[in-house]
């Protein structure tokens, strides 16, 4: 019986830490980001700079990719454009960096029914790859208000590939499908054939 109370305890103690963390990382309302305008014109350059990578006997074995190029892909493509108004691209140096205002709700069942209605409000960081014509992105770090987010709230994040369930349009998944691999470096995402 002992050994049961004790364990209980644990329990509760547990869970009320990772509460009590959890709702010091998060915030009863979003931040506003920086969402792309996009200019007459501007997103249909970027999809020529897409499709010449993509096909025909002009394709381009690399193409280079600003955080611009990323969030005017965001904001200008209906399929994606609601990543736009939760997220904010920047490349510094050779990391992605993405500042977010992510609705716990839409998150994970779990974070809604123990946080209803917060936002987590910060900058995370973003190790960025191709897998077999995939896009994969691991969580290698994360901020809120300048304060590092503790490991034991990003163990979950840390291992799980957070493209997992996006699902891409398929103009996309055509464009990594063709591509062979994916670095960044020096505030660039480089994208070869």
């Amino acid at each position: 019986m002992l050994v049961l109370v004790i364990a209980g305890g644990c329990l509760a103690l547990t869970t009320w830490f990772l509460y009590r963390e959890l709702y010091h990382f998060t915030s009863e309302t979003p931040v506003e980001l920086s969402v792309r305008e996009v200019k007459p014109g501007e997103y249909e350059g970027l999809e020529k700079k897409l499709d010449q990578f993509n096909q025909g006997p002009d394709a381009t074995s690399e193409i280079t990719l600003t955080a611009d190029d990323l969030n005017l892909f965001m904001a200008g493509n209906p399929d994606h454009s609601r990543f736009a108004k939760y997220t904010h691209v920047d490349i510094v140096q050779d990391a992605v960096v993405l500042e977010v205002s992510i609705p716990l709700d839409d998150v994970h069942q779990l974070a809604k029914r123990i946080l209803p209605g917060r936002y987590f409000n910060g900058s995370v960081g973003v190790n960025v790859s191709l897998v077999g014509g995939q896009l994969v992105g691991f969580v290698s770090s994360a901020t809120v208000k300048g304060e590092p987010v503790p490991d034991t709230l990003l163990a979950g994040l840390k291992g799980e590939n957070i493209f997992k369930r996006t699902r891409f349009s398929p103009k996309l998944q055509e464009f990594l499908s063709r591509a062979r691999s994916l670095e960044v470096r020096d505030g660039k995402v480089i994208i070869r054939a």
